[in-house]
């Protein structure tokens, strides 16, 4: 994937449309599609379209195993918010196993989408500690989603308590300027 090399995605690609072992399947495409995001190069959707779709059946259904169920939902990270987030929103409930809810929040948190900061703290009281460890981790890693966990803080729907000081430290001395000085009256 790295290399752009189209016969040897092609080959992989080839590959997986014939794979009887979706875990499989999913590992791969995901690892061609990271390596061809570092080459600066994409998936060819009507290849990929079928595995994600396999992908987002599998992630969804309760009745398949954990591990199996966590690789379909890391493929989704090769999507976006707008195509996977209500699949990936709805996994972090808490009938969900936490390896599951876990993939779901980090696959999330690969996504550059301004909604997912608001859709994390609506969501934040039905969160378990360990979620909420991994959403806050996904809301400081971008400015937009550090603004959505102010506001929450303010709005007194995430106590302060909840954050840790060196998060409320890397809050206050952030590098956005905006984003800083809210943090200081917020915090």
């Amino acid at each position: 994937g790295a290399r752009h090399d189209t016969n040897d995605v092609a080959a992989v690609l080839s590959f997986v449309a014939q794979s009887t072992a979706p875990a499989l399947a999913f590992a791969l495409v995901h690892g061609l599609g990271e390596g061809l995001q570092r080459a600066r190069a994409a998936l060819p959707a009507d290849s990929v379209r079928p595995v994600i779709a396999r992908a987002k059946t599998l992630a969804a259904d309760r009745a398949q195993s954990a591990p199996a169920r966590v690789e379909a939902v890391e493929l989704l990270a090769l999507t976006t918010f707008a195509e996977s987030g209500a699949l990936l929103m709805s996994l972090l409930d808490l009938n969900e196993p936490q390896p599951v809810q876990l993939a779901a929040m980090n696959t999330l948190g690969r996504f550059a989408d301004a909604k997912i900061g608001l859709a994390l703290t609506q969501r934040w009281l039905s969160l378990t500690p360990r979620l909420r460890e991994e959403a806050l981790r996904v809301l400081l890693a971008r400015p937009e989603r550090a603004t959505a966990l102010l506001q929450a803080v303010e709005e007194q729907s995430i106590r302060r308590a909840d954050l840790a000081a060196t998060q409320i430290d890397f809050l206050t001395n952030h590098r956005d300027a905006a984003l800083r000085a809210r943090a200081i009256k917020a915090l």
